[in-house]
């Protein structure tokens, strides 16, 4: 991941240098403005879903903490999680995780969507925020090399969080929200290596978070509509 995000960020350093768009981070979406935005919104995507499908739990009768918490341990234990967890001293799992996917929001969200789409709306305008779900689409788990097509990376990563960006020009927000919110192998990691309490913070911090997002992003909507 380090060596694309260098040898990527050369690539757009040179070409961001010919481009009028206020400056190399400004190009990425490091910025500043519209942060908060861009982290509401891109929150609120994630968490509505998750919050409907809990209700909908709950009214069942079946505790929807469980459930996240279930879907935590088998992701960590039946084999999927990445190989280097067992490599991580235990203690530093969680940090190097989050360190790890905060990478991974800095490479697909700055440059694999903030910049081509900074490029191609210049002369394309909305036009290019399909380009760009398209192309992340197929870049992200490279779903016709492997044939594994996600339908929650396609409709969250690939289509709700470009059109956030193109709305507020802020990746910082998404790369928060995608590490915070959405990654698995992150919660599993707090599990991992500081055990089922630590999780169950995580877990209990999500949902305060997304439902905070939801509610200041239903608060934005109607302010915008006064």
């Amino acid at each position: 991941i380090t060596v694309t995000i260098v040898l990527l960020s050369l690539v757009a350093y040179i070409i961001g240098g010919r481009l009028d768009c206020g400056g190399f981070r400004k190009c990425l979406g490091f910025t500043g403005a519209n942060l908060l935005k861009s982290l509401v919104l891109s929150s609120a995507l994630i968490a509505l879903p998750g919050m409907l499908f809990g209700a909908a739990a709950y009214m069942g009768g079946v505790d929807p903490f469980e459930v996240v918490l279930d879907a935590a341990y088998r992701y960590a234990t039946s084999g999927i999680a990445p190989p280097w967890f067992d490599s991580v001293p235990a203690d530093l799992l969680p940090p190097v995780a989050v360190l790890v996917w905060l990478a991974a929001g800095v490479l697909w969200f700055g440059l694999v969507q903030a910049f081509p789409l900074q490029c191609l709306s210049r002369g394309m305008g909305a036009v290019a925020v399909p380009i760009v779900s398209a192309m992340f689409i197929l870049l992200y788990n490279v779903p016709l090399l492997t044939n594994e097509w996600k339908l929650d990376d396609a409709l969250f990563l690939g289509m709700a969080y470009p059109a956030v960006l193109y709305r507020y020009r802020n990746s910082l927000g998404l790369v928060i929200s995608y590490v915070a919110l959405y990654e698995m192998p992150v919660r599993a990691a707090f599990l991992v290596g500081w055990g089922a309490h630590a999780l169950n913070s995580v877990v209990m911090s999500q949902a305060v978070w997304g439902a905070a997002s939801i509610a200041a992003a239903l608060l934005l909507a109607l302010r915008k509509r006064m």
